[in-house]
């Protein structure tokens, strides 16, 4: 597979380019087929102004699987056979107008007169002799199937097919220039035309999402002048629809559309933008979560403040977030590219994650690796290049969470036994993060670094590599008191508690400590009708619980995960400097008492 690239977010420029450069064969991988036609006919419709009168005019002729060449719904389909209407319609657009009638005497109209008996007409929505860029859309079976297409494309790639001189200059035979656009839905090029590199089109710009905000509230407007305000929606201000597009960022156009329409029957008249916009947000996180190996993480899902023992992350975060991103971009600097997270399981790699989404102002989405996987050919690939495009139009943080299990992790770093697939969905990942103008952060949380391609891991791709520890004594009792007041309750004994944190729960993790103690406390608290933990109680609790770091099926992958992190950065844990310094007083004020173990 060629490699995967983004095209830039002006698609009318990027046509203008490419026909000017003499580019015979665009492939562009998307969903939204329609605006990709509007773009590229703007462009056709702004270089005839450019090069003017002068010259023959740039036309834009579509062209499907099951309709032929269109302008509309066209009277006659090139031929009847589907299998290979791709290679019938690309050999009518290289041929001139006779060519086309000896070849394919089911376009000829009988009933149609013509000035010259040696030049029938034709049944086509085209002039032969024009220059003209054609379109050609739902074509990835013929792409993937048919050799003969195969070979027929890479001919015009390597040769000058599209010219009007590779037509033989006979009477009436003159031919114009050609550029052919293949729109598919899936990025992976078969190995036969590996000269084609598909570019992906970015999903819809802020600009684009303006116009269909306002193409959805322009006639509430307009309601709202007829009835004196008392009926439709008043057309926001400048400020107002920045959030409302905002909101929309990450959707498809169809997707905005539907989810504005559904805002406005909600919210008749608008009258609580918050309310109006959190719509919008609630639209696009289930929207997004249909997509396979996708989850919008909404704020509220994210804890508010640093977890005990990452203060060195947030710190390197809070430095990264104060650099200008304009004044980084004119040194060709990107301040933050990705983060590496790896530890043993329940050390709150994922929570942290999310938290960075927040520090960073971002929003978070949380991608499965595993989830992308598709039965049909080039399925996996589309999933990954759809999450890779929400992941750029909404700016986000996104999460690859235990991206050491599953095919990733099994085939380390080979990638056989899938036909190339996993191959071609960490090219997609490899790719997007190598690339400057995308500024998407991604976090990568795993288990086990042996399982991790090494690709992944270089610097470029990735600024900052932690090794999360289990928590030592002053971070468990932290962790504790964070998970209590998470529950809303207080606590009967604070020294106790810490009893509790530096002796009863050597080697536990942060997840153990939470669920374990806190939450079966946080239960039993219920059933009591109280709104205290009893210490005592969870002391108790500890003495029929084996942590994961004593059993010996996890003793080995911890060891094994601390030698191939031994390069990394450690967290988890209070900085030693720290936990001198840190006092933790009982409630009741009586006596200060200073934990200073740190296993």
């Amino acid at each position: 597979m060629s490699a995967m690239t983004f095209s830039t977010d002006d698609t009318v420029t990027r046509a203008k380019e490419l026909y000017r450069s003499g580019r015979q064969i665009w492939a562009i991988c998307g969903d939204e087929v329609s605006r990709y036609i509007r773009s590229i006919q703007q462009a056709a419709a702004e270089l005839n102004k450019e090069f003017g009168s002068n010259s023959k005019p740039i036309r834009v002729v579509c062209h499907d699987r099951w309709s032929g060449f269109r302008v509309g719904l066209p009277e006659v389909p090139p031929c009847k056979d589907k299998t290979n209407v791709l290679a019938n319609g690309l050999q009518i657009a290289l041929m001139s107008h006779q060519e086309i009638a000896k070849h394919f005497p089911q376009l000829v109209d009988e009933q149609a007169k013509s000035d010259d008996p040696a030049c029938p007409a034709l049944r086509l929505d085209f002039d032969p002799a024009d220059n003209i860029i054609f379109i050609f859309t739902s074509v990835e079976q013929e792409l993937r199937e048919q050799p003969l297409t195969q070979t027929l494309l890479k001919n015009v790639s390597i040769s000058n097919m599209c010219s009007p001189g590779f037509t033989k200059d006979h009477e009436n035979g003159i031919r114009g220039n050609r550029m052919f656009v293949l729109i598919t839905s899936s990025p992976a090029m078969p190995e036969q035309l590996s000269e084609l590199k598909p570019e992906v089109m970015p999903l819809p710009d802020t600009q684009a999402l303006r116009l269909v905000a306002r193409d959805i509230l322009e006639p509430q407007n307009e309601r709202y002048a007829d009835t004196d305000g008392k009926q439709g929606i008043k057309l926001p201000e400048s400020s107002a629809m920045d959030r409302i597009v905002v909101a929309l960022c990450g959707l498809t156009t169809q997707d905005a559309e539907e989810a504005m329409a559904l805002a406005v029957v909600k919210h008749p008249g608008m009258p609580d933008l918050d309310v109006f916009v959190q719509t919008l947000e609630d639209a696009k996180a289930k929207t997004i979560s249909n997509k396979p190996g996708l989850r919008y993480i909404p704020k509220g899902d994210i804890v508010n403040h640093c977890p005990p023992g990452y203060e060195s992350l947030k710190e390197f975060i809070q430095q990264r977030r104060r650099i200008s991103l304009e004044k980084a971009k004119e040194r060709g600097i990107t301040p933050i590219r990705g983060i590496a997270l790896g530890g043993i399981p329940g050390v709150a790699k994922t929570e942290v994650a999310k938290y960075i989404a927040r520090e960073l102002g971002a929003i978070a989405i949380l991608a499965s690796f595993g989830d992308f996987k598709g039965s049909l050919v080039g399925e996996s690939e589309k999933n990954m290049r759809v999450a890779l495009q929400i992941g750029r139009a909404m700016h986000a943080v996104m999460i690859w969470d235990d991206v050491d299990k599953g095919s990733i992790g099994s085939a380390a770093g080979s990638y056989g036994g899938d036909g190339g697939t996993t191959g071609n969905m960490m090219s997609a990942i490899l790719t997007e993060m190598s690339d400057p103008v995308s500024d998407t952060v991604h976090v990568f949380t795993f288990n086990r670094a042996q399982n991790v391609p090494g690709e992944l891991m270089r610097p470029g791709r990735i600024d900052k590599r932690y090794c999360v520890v289990a928590p030592n004594g002053p971070t468990r009792l932290l962790i504790l008191k964070d998970h209590i007041n998470r529950f809303k309750l207080k606590i009967d004994d604070e020294l106790l508690l810490e009893e509790l944190a530096t002796k009863n729960t050597q080697d536990w993790t942060g997840a153990e400590l939470a669920h374990v103690l806190v939450k079966e406390e946080a239960i039993n608290v219920l059933a009591d009708e109280g709104d205290t933990v009893k210490v005592a109680r969870m002391i108790e609790m500890t003495r029929d619980f084996t942590p994961m770091a004593r059993q010996k099926v996890f003793a080995e992958d911890i060891k094994a995960m601390d030698e191939a992190c031994s390069q990394f950065s450690k967290i988890g844990n209070i900085p030693d400097s720290e936990v001198a310094a840190t006092p933790f007083r009982t409630t009741s004020g009586s006596r200060a008492h200073r934990q200073t173990t740190n296993e």
